[in-house]
């Protein structure tokens, strides 16, 4: 029966990659069209992936603007802000006030104990920190050398004594014949000539003595010098104290002398001690020997240690126009050790009290010393100054600032003249008057 689509149209089927199918003539295949997707759908897709990018790009955006506005905000800030400084008034030390100087503990006697005689340290006796007495022995030497010598110099003693008493011998024969060949020339039985010669004799034999007892007097010193020498093999103490210093052990070889000798050690009186303070050219008008002083050091706080002026130069050093000063501290306990620093409280009255600044506030530059002064219309000015004196923690000026100037404790590069700035501690009222003790300079 012939079918109802013979008429038609045929579809030729394709393969994948284009090629087309055979046909057959009793078969035939058709194909459905492929769905098409909404528009609505795609639009909708594409509106949420816009989305979301737009919502990741203003969450990674957002933190940094506001980061960048704010750091905007605090550097205008901070370049509109004023810098801010530390300054006070000078300060003057009252009339009558104690000064406080700086100083450095020795003891009142101190000596290094030489070998006075060449050898080998036979024992020691004591050692450093010992306390020792005036006279104590300190160590003995062994003087092989000097014995030898002592021994060779009495034998040539004893050789000088009998050629003394030989020519003693011959003087007194000179003089017997002198006397009879006087004698006999009275009675003119002997020659002026052979008088002559007689006398000649004797002037020889007169002073054949003399050399003999010369030599003798050598000898005898040679003698006692080599002595001596042998008493110096002990080494005593020159003075009652302490041994600060050791520099031999037994066996060393020691030489005699000063110069090129051994020291061997080192003895320091410290039951009174001497306490030495530069006094500046402001106070040194107003030092008085026999007058009290206070001697205080930071490893006793609070404990003073009373002392008097015993001594002063009388004159300036020119390099730090200070005057060196002595005071004598008792030491009964030896609480106090040479070479410690201390300050001493000195009752000084200056004629024309300094201005005091702090030496941090001290600008050094080309144009000399100077410091850093804010005026009333708080920008800062360069002062130029005249140091007076060195007071440690404070420097005295001359010339250049004034009891009212604010000057700036401790300037920094940043710090440039007209530049306006906030005092960040203003002098208290009074604080002209009330400065603490100065301390001078070093030594």
């Amino acid at each position: 029966m012939p079918s109802d689509h013979s008429n038609d149209p045929v579809v030729p089927f394709r393969a994948p990659g284009g090629a087309s199918a055979p046909a057959h003539d009793d078969e035939h295949i058709v194909l459905p069209e492929a769905p098409t997707p909404k528009r609505r759908t795609i639009a909708a897709v594409a509106f949420a992936v816009t989305g979301v990018l737009t919502v990741l790009f203003l969450v990674g955006l957002l933190p940094r603007l506001h980061r960048s506005h704010a750091l905007g905000v605090e550097t205008a800030a901070a370049s509109e802000a004023r810098a801010r400084v530390n300054a006070a008034k000078p300060r003057t030390v009252a009339v009558g006030q104690a000064a406080s100087l700086p100083g450095s503990v020795e003891p009142r006697r101190e000596t290094t104990v030489f070998a006075r005689a060449s050898g080998y340290v036979k024992r020691r006796l004591v050692d450093i920190g010992d306390k020792v007495t005036e006279g104590q022995l300190l160590a003995e030497l062994e003087t092989p050398e000097i014995q030898q010598d002592l021994l060779q110099a009495q034998a040539s003693l004893a050789e000088a004594e009998a050629a003394l008493a030989q020519a003693r011998t011959a003087r007194e024969f000179a003089r017997t014949s002198l006397g009879r060949s006087s004698t006999l020339v009275t009675q003119g039985l002997s020659s002026q000539q052979d008088l002559d010669l007689k006398k000649s004799s004797f002037d020889a034999g007169e002073n054949g003595v003399r050399s003999a007892e010369a030599t003798i007097r050598s000898r005898q010193a040679t003698v006692k010098r080599l002595l001596e020498q042998l008493v110096f093999a002990r080494v005593t103490a020159p003075f009652a104290g302490t041994i600060t210093s050791r520099t031999i052990e037994v066996g060393a070889l020691v030489t005699a002398g000063n110069g090129a000798g051994q020291a061997m050690f080192k003895v320091a009186d410290v039951d009174t001690l001497r306490v030495f303070v530069s006094v500046p050219q402001t106070y040194a008008p107003a030092v008085r020997v026999g007058e009290d002083a206070q001697v205080t050091v930071r490893e006793y706080p609070g404990r003073n240690f009373p002392g008097k002026i015993t001594r002063a130069t009388g004159a300036l050093d020119p390099s730090t126009r200070t005057m060196q000063t002595e005071i004598e501290v008792p030491n009964a306990d030896h609480a106090l050790l040479p070479g410690m620093y201390a300050q001493a409280s000195l009752h000084l009255a200056a004629i024309h009290p300094p201005l005091l600044i702090p030496a941090s506030a001290l600008v050094l530059g080309a144009e000399g010393t100077a410091v850093l002064v804010v005026g009333p219309d708080q920008r800062v000015r360069r002062q130029k100054i005249v140091i007076e004196g060195d007071y440690g923690a404070d420097l005295g000026v001359a010339e250049g600032v004034g009891p009212d100037d604010r000057v700036i404790s401790n300037p920094s590069e940043r710090l440039a003249e007209g530049l306006e700035v906030d005092v960040v501690s203003p002098a208290p009222p009074g604080a002209a008057s009330a400065a603490p003790a100065p301390g001078a300079g070093k030594k």
